[in-house]
């Protein structure tokens, strides 16, 4: 049988052990990769792309994005040159710009 000091003694490690263990550090971030993402216009079509600025899911999968905005034909001009790591854009300022070349 524990003796009452016996008792307060395991009481006492028993806390103790308890506390350490719910308080930890908080795992240590690697920090955000920055990353440009060109986008050719404000509009409607290119809400998905907003929508994951603003809901955190860059920041959730480690990424810190920079939305530009470049408008259609300098957005190839732009990517080619590697100003921007990913662009965003339609069929139709490809191929405007695939003539802007010719």
């Amino acid at each position: 049988m524990l003796s009452t000091l016996g008792k307060f003694l395991l009481l006492i490690v028993a806390f103790h052990v308890s506390f350490v263990a719910t308080v930890q550090e908080a795992p240590a971030t690697a920090p955000l990769t920055k990353i440009k993402v060109g986008y050719p216009s404000p509009s409607a079509s290119m809400y998905p792309l907003f929508v994951t600025k603003e809901a955190g899911l860059f920041e959730k999968h480690g990424l810190d994005a920079d939305l530009i905005y470049v408008q259609g034909v300098q957005m190839m001009q732009v990517h080619s040159t590697g100003q921007l790591d990913f662009t965003t854009t339609s069929g139709v300022s490809w191929t405007n710009s695939k003539k802007a070349d010719s």
